[in-house]
């Protein structure tokens, strides 16, 4: 009898904590959301539940991804996080991720990111005028903590750039690649960089600190089949070219 009693609680405790999954699972997205989303990500038009539903903009560190789509990973549960996978879109671009936050933290893990966005996506972190072109994103892994990003593996590619002022010139690609697993000094992000495409053959380095300040260091030669008024810029801008005939520039800043 003390063995029937025993598994008759143990199958009872089994039966509540799959009924309170369940209605975990039915909880109203817009919900859950209010008390787990940390504060650099913001959904606004919630619809669905938390296993499965959408959002028609989602931003996350101040960029706008569109309307969003996501189901839930039970796996992520067993680390004591929420996961989704997502897909989002836009008119012009989409961008697929699989996200996981811990509730009340201000950490947010994101894995397996691919998109392809328009640049003035980004002008909310770092305006600039009279250019345009697309973004290309493919990381293995990025951790935000307090919406800034302290882990980066991947490449961000900006695709097609375009000079639109003072007249229209046609950039090239360029792709930086990060790599946090070999470290930067105070604890920052590094990458390296380099053209794709285009007039410009360009190669250098980018360090961004904890602290949101930025170097970059690099150096560019205007290809032969570049327009003439490159090499003249470039000498403006940057003095006469070393005996490779590559100009160096260094340059930083806030984010």
């Amino acid at each position: 009898m003390i063995r029937l009693r025993a598994g008759a609680v143990w199958l009872s405790l089994a039966g509540l904590l799959a009924f309170a999954v369940f209605l975990v699972a039915l909880l109203p997205a817009r919900l859950v959301y209010a008390w787990a989303a940390p504060p650099d990500i913001r959904a606004y038009f919630i619809d669905g539940t938390l296993v499965n539903g959408t959002a028609e903009s989602l931003q996350v560190a101040g960029f706008d991804f569109g309307r969003t789509r996501w189901r839930l990973k039970p796996a992520e549960l067993l680390r004591g996080r929420l996961g989704f996978a997502l897909r989002a879109y836009r008119t012009d671009g989409f961008l697929k991720a699989d996200v996981s936050v811990r509730p009340g933290a201000t950490t947010a893990w994101i894995s397996a990111l691919e998109a392809e966005l328009p640049l003035s996506i980004g002008q909310a972190l770092l305006p600039i005028e009279g250019v345009s072109g697309g973004i290309v994103l493919d990381f293995d892994e990025v951790r935000l903590r307090e919406g800034w990003p302290d882990r980066l593996e991947g490449t961000f590619d900006i695709d097609k750039l375009v000079v639109t002022q003072p007249s229209v010139q046609h950039m090239g690609s360029y792709r930086v690649q990060f790599d946090t697993v070999a470290g930067a000094e105070d604890g920052g992000l590094t990458g390296v960089f380099q053209d794709t495409s285009g007039p410009l053959d360009v190669q250098g380095s980018v360090l961004i600190k904890e602290d949101r300040r930025f170097r970059v260091d690099g150096r560019v030669l205007a290809r032969d089949d570049a327009p003439a008024q490159f090499n003249e810029t470039l000498e403006l801008l940057l003095g006469p070219a070393a005996a490779d005939g590559r100009r160096s520039f260094s340059f930083g800043g806030r984010l």
